[in-house]
């Protein structure tokens, strides 16, 4: 039995009720989001007139705490929301005429029935039922929020976030809630694999010492052998739901990629003069979500290892598939961060030209880099290293660089920056290598060179990540940069980034200028 140390949490005073609940808002959305919220209680998790009566009480109670804590707390809360529907039936009774309540009575008590059948063996689902349903509102407020806004401000200022984005909200939110789910499974599968391995131990250890006579021993091997099978099932359940996390993974990366992919476009045009929204907080929120719901799930595989560790048998399924289940969501947990690390601020000088991407050798400029996965070991520095031009080798005839300040910075928490993982380069300068050989600089060596404004070249950063038994080196670039040593050069330098980022799909081409073509003005 769990000692009495955390309380049912009762009804609040009635201080806490001066403001407008969350299911008060929701009451005023458009028709819109409403059909988002029908849908959202069109499944049997919790009926809506309990989320109607039970408003303030829903909300004021710590969902996530009763989730940590397990059963005990949670059958606690669910014998008390029991309990307050009893009084809100009561409420209906007092001073009511010709039945006047009749159906909200009847409805109550079918909610209160409902709810008594489908959780009085798993509380713990119904927490974190609501849990799931009360982050799925918030984020159906906070869009229509995001709509009502863009219909006073530009189109340019503040994008409104779409089906897709929403999409990513929805799916992040029902994998966590699985990812719950499987935690209360690990845990009952826990205590059933420990009463029959005692049991398991303690028939061992008669048959060596007092062996039981024949049907005695043969109900017992019954017994043993159920609760094998009945293990078994457990197992297969459990490894059935991670196969279905890791798709819906799969596609969840999918669909970052895509906004990643859309938040960078909008960086490209920002840079020659377009007005969007660059802003990552939000891709921040999802990636670090992703990453998270990841982590613990490779945490519950480690615990269901040490498990297999401790039981198995023959047609034990965690032999085979543990070992494939928990390589493949390794290699997911390294691709979404190899794609979380982005240039948030491309290569910008301060004088004598403010244009990114155009920069000038011993002239200082800033360029940023930031993880979109905010987990930070604490215990570990994270050191990132920049390099210009690291993989040049089909550059023949282009100058080279040296960056003359630090090379390495520590990606730390930036408190500007609402507490993201940022690596910020403030004060670089950059100086050509001087190479013997006729003309200036290198150039006279090779044969077909470009004109220095029109020579593309890309900083690199690398961070050696590290967390939770996770390691892997992280890589981003900048967008393709033109280096001009004089003040002349500068215009012709702007041109070719123009004309670089209008036409070029790929950053990484940096010979796009010694093959090409016409082009049409459209």
């Amino acid at each position: 039995m769990f000692p009495d140390v955390f309380p049912c949490l009762g009804v609040r005073g009635s201080a806490a009720h001066s403001k407008m609940s969350q299911w008060q808002r929701i009451q005023m959305l458009d028709k819109v989001h409403m059909d988002q919220i029908d849908f959202l209680y069109s499944e049997d998790t919790l009926p809506m007139e309990v989320r109607q009566y039970l408003a303030y009480w829903i909300e004021e109670q710590n969902w996530n705490q009763v989730i940590e804590l397990g059963p005990s707390q949670a059958c606690c809360l669910f014998h008390t929301m029991l309990s307050s529907l009893d009084d809100q039936i009561g409420r209906l009774a007092l001073g009511e005429e010709n039945n006047a309540n009749m159906l909200l009575k009847h409805n109550l008590r079918r909610s209160k029935l409902h709810l008594w059948s489908k959780y009085q063996e798993r509380p713990q689902e119904l927490a974190i039922a609501i849990e799931a349903l009360l982050r799925q509102e918030k984020a159906i407020l906070s869009e229509a929020f995001s709509a009502s806004q863009a219909s006073v401000d530009s189109p340019c200022d503040s994008p409104v976030p779409t089906s897709h984005q929403h999409k990513i909200e929805e799916r992040l939110m029902e994998m966590h809630r699985t990812v719950q789910s499987l935690k209360c499974s690990i845990e009952q599968h826990d205590d059933l694999q420990d009463n029959f391995d005692f049991s398991f131990q303690t028939h061992e250890y008669l048959e060596k010492n007092c062996p039981a006579d024949e049907p005695t021993r043969n109900r017992t091997i019954q017994n043993l052998q159920s609760m094998l099978n009945k293990l078994n099932h457990f197992r297969q359940e459990m490894l059935s739901q991670i196969h279905e996390l890791l798709g819906r993974s799969d596609t969840i990366r999918d669909l970052l990629l895509e906004e990643l992919s859309q938040w960078q476009i909008r960086q490209r045009l920002v840079c020659i003069g377009e007005k969007y929204d660059t802003s990552l907080e939000r891709l921040e929120e999802w990636f670090t979500k992703n990453a998270e719901i990841l982590f613990q799930l490779l945490h519950l595989l480690m615990l269901m290892k040490g498990m297999y560790e401790k039981v198995t048998y023959q047609t034990d399924p965690f032999k085979n598939q543990l070992p494939l289940l928990v390589k493949r969501l390794q290699e997911q947990i390294i691709c979404l961060l190899k794609s979380a690390f982005v240039v948030e601020v491309q290569p910008k000088m301060q004088v004598p030209n403010k244009r990114p991407l155009v920069l000038r050798t011993s002239y200082k400029f800033s360029v940023r880099a930031r993880l979109l996965v905010k987990l930070l070991d604490r215990n570990n520095s994270l050191e990132v290293k920049i390099d210009i031009d690291r993989d040049a080798t089909n550059l023949t005839g282009f100058r080279k660089f040296n960056i003359l300040t630090s090379s390495t910075k520590t990606l730390m928490m930036h408190d500007s920056q609402k507490q993201g993982l940022v690596c910020d380069f403030k004060y670089i300068t950059l100086k050509e290598q001087k190479i013997s050989g006729t003309g200036k600089g290198n150039k006279g060596i090779s044969e077909g060179s470009l004109p220095v404004t029109e020579e593309l070249h890309i900083i690199t950063f690398t961070l050696d990540y590290c967390y939770r038994g996770i390691e892997c080196q992280l890589q981003t670039s900048t967008l393709p940069v033109v280096i001009v040593s004089n003040a002349n050069q500068i215009s012709s330098a702007w041109a070719s980034i123009l004309w670089f980022i209008m036409l070029s799909r790929d950053t990484k081409v940096r010979t796009v200028f010694l093959t090409a073509v016409s082009q049409k003005w459209a």
